[in-house]
């Protein structure tokens, strides 16, 4: 299972524009430092599915995004 994450914190391109003082013009190596930090936050873990189901207890931060990427595998008994 894997989960993407963006907010104000992981990823906020947005965000790090502000930081910069909301640059009307800005040159290509400020646009490129902005490429590299703005990353969203990823967690990868492993978990045990029982009758084909699965909650997820969420909480979402104001303005964050979450995608969840399953991948099912089938163990033979």
């Amino acid at each position: 299972m894997k989960e993407i994450r963006l907010n104000r914190t992981s990823g906020s391109v947005f965000d790090e524009w502000l930081n910069f003082g909301a640059l009307e013009e800005m040159n290509q190596d400020e646009v490129n430092y902005l490429k590299q930090i703005c990353i969203p936050h990823m967690k990868v873990w492993n978990t045990e599915v029982r009758n084909m189901s699965m909650i997820l207890n969420i909480e979402l931060e104001p303005h964050e995004v979450r995608l969840f990427d399953i991948h099912f595998v089938l163990k033979e008994k």
